[in-house]
């Protein structure tokens, strides 16, 4: 190879890496903000340690009873049927769901949304819910502790 081709690569590389340089510098420029990443990456985290965000978890009580009284054939009766459904619906909040039926028929006793991280440790709920006050309140209709 002569000196004048070796002369021509070098300065096309040159001219390469000043090319290269100033993309890099544009692609630093474009960097998201740091606050943000560690946002998406709290979020993340938080998606990692609610293994149910995607699987509720649900659960059933049956309240019955058995009458047998003399020679007579026994008689069951169902006194109530509840169905409890709860999950993680995001990172930021939780839900969950009662549904009773009973003789009277079916009714939502309980729907509600629970925030999980609001400022200075608040949580925020929106629904239908039981108020956490007083004794009574806190039993459902068709418990027989509260008649």
């Amino acid at each position: 190879m002569s000196v004048d081709a070796l002369k021509r690569q070098l300065t096309e590389m040159e001219k390469n890496m000043d090319e290269l340089k100033e993309r890099i510098h544009r692609l630093e420029e474009e960097k998201p903000e740091p606050e943000r990443v560690t946002q998406v990456e709290d979020s993340v985290k938080a998606i990692q340690k609610s293994p149910s965000i995607l699987n509720p978890s649900i659960g059933m009580v049956i309240d019955t009873s058995f009458d047998r009284r003399g020679e007579d054939k026994g008689s069951f009766h169902l006194r109530s049927a509840e169905l409890g459904i709860a999950a993680e619906v995001d990172p930021y909040a939780r839900a969950h769901a009662f549904i009773v039926a009973t003789d009277d028929g079916i009714e939502l006793e309980e729907a509600a949304v629970t925030t999980t991280s609001l400022p200075y440790n608040l949580t925020g709920q929106a629904g239908r819910f039981f108020a956490a006050f007083g004794r009574l309140a806190q039993f459902h209709q068709h418990d027989p502790s509260s008649t």
